[in-house]
């Protein structure tokens, strides 16, 4: 089982003691290491999360910080994950023929992974999504009366 699944089912996943802590900071090494040793051994790894789609961009922060070079994790999240779901003939890269599903970054994810939380649009099925419209749009931003934004 997942260490995560393990520690919650014991005591709600957090480290209540300096030991537990201690020994929960190591598993996240060891298990950041594992990741690293994985993907430099050719093992296809897919980025993908339980949890809420917030994670995921933490996700693929963390394979950077294990030592996955920004490129890589890149492909891990795009073009790798079609591969492996036989989806790769009409998604996860831009070519003529394919979806053009896809999100515009200010910023360059190659130098800075984080840079990937700065989504300034998003396309999918054709139509344009703006970043800040749909955070307003779903309670992410609040709008004063003024207009102006937290």
């Amino acid at each position: 089982m997942p260490a995560s699944s393990l520690r919650g089912g014991r005591d709600g996943g957090r480290a209540t003691t300096p030991e537990q802590r201690s020994a929960y900071g190591e598993s996240f090494t060891r298990m950041q290491q594992m990741l690293k040793a994985l993907h430099e051994a050719g093992v296809r790894v897919v980025a993908g999360t339980d949890g809420s789609a917030l994670l995921y961009s933490r996700e693929l922060e963390l394979y950077v910080e294990a030592g996955i070079p920004a490129a890589d994790v890149l492909y891990i999240a795009t073009l790798g994950a079609a591969r492996v779901m036989n989806e790769d003939a009409t998604s996860g890269s831009i070519a003529a023929g394919k979806r053009a599903d896809m999100v515009l970054i200010d910023g360059n994810p190659l130098e800075r992974m984080s840079d990937i939380r700065r989504t300034v649009l998003t396309v999918k099925g054709g139509t344009i999504y703006q970043a800040t419209a749909l955070a307003r749009a779903s309670g992410l931003v609040l709008t004063h009366q003024t207009g102006d934004e937290e």
